[in-house]
């Protein structure tokens, strides 16, 4: 039963560690859209939200792999004995 945890706890690290660049590069190109339309005159509340809800989804990402990498190094430690 702890070895699937632990699988599990180390799929969703590696799955938040290639998500929270690709949302990085989805919140840079955004960013670049609102831009683009403010300068052409276009309104931007839409791009706005789109944007704002990124930067949310990379900041629960983010504390999703600090939690998990948290999680996999008091797994560890118990492996050794090191905590009770």
């Amino acid at each position: 039963m702890q070895a699937a945890a632990e699988s599990t706890v180390s799929t969703g690290l590696e799955e938040t560690q290639q998500l929270v660049p690709q949302i990085s590069a989805l919140i840079e190109r955004q960013r670049e859209l609102v831009e683009e339309l403010y300068r052409h005159g276009q309104d931007v509340t839409s791009a706005k939200i789109v944007y704002d809800s990124l930067l949310v989804t990379l900041s629960l990402y983010v504390q999703l792999r600090h939690r998990l990498r948290e999680i996999a190094i008091v797994e560890t430690q118990n492996k050794r004995g090191l905590i009770f």
